[in-house]
């Protein structure tokens, strides 16, 4: 099942908001600002993050191939849950200074759970690509 997010405008380049995702550290002040009872983003390393979403779903994404400017993709490292899948973070450069980013996720979740699951990852997705959408790239 894959879900995307709708595309949000960013102020900034391609290469500013890559540089700045590659590294999940750079999560670290946002995290506390977006953290709410539906949803919270909580960065571990450079390369590894937690995503909790209302319902008690918890998963540890891992970066696992990046495309400068274009795309940063994130694998579930959870092996004991039901749903696995990645989570792509999706750069189109419109100018110089504005650029397209969405959020996808493509997970592997059993039939009995598709109709549970999607409006929570459709909304974890939407709120993700919402919350990178708002982050101060060029300061």
């Amino acid at each position: 099942m894959t879900i995307q997010s709708k595309e949000y405008t960013v102020s900034a380049s391609a290469e500013d908001i890559f540089g700045k995702l590659s590294d999940l550290n750079n999560l670290k002040p946002l995290a506390e600002s977006v953290q709410n009872d539906k949803f919270s983003l909580e960065p571990i390393d450079a390369t590894r993050c937690r995503v909790c979403i209302s319902g008690g779903l918890s998963v540890t994404f891992a970066v696992t191939e990046t495309i400068p400017n274009e795309r940063i993709t994130l694998a579930s490292e959870d092996k004991g849950l039901p749903v696995s899948g990645m989570l792509s973070i999706n750069l189109k450069e419109a100018t110089l200074s504005e650029t397209s980013l969405s959020a996808e996720i493509d997970a592997d979740v059993p039939i009995f759970l598709r109709g549970m699951a999607k409006p929570m990852m459709q909304q974890a997705v939407e709120k993700l690509a919402e919350v990178l959408a708002k982050i101060p790239y060029n300061a």
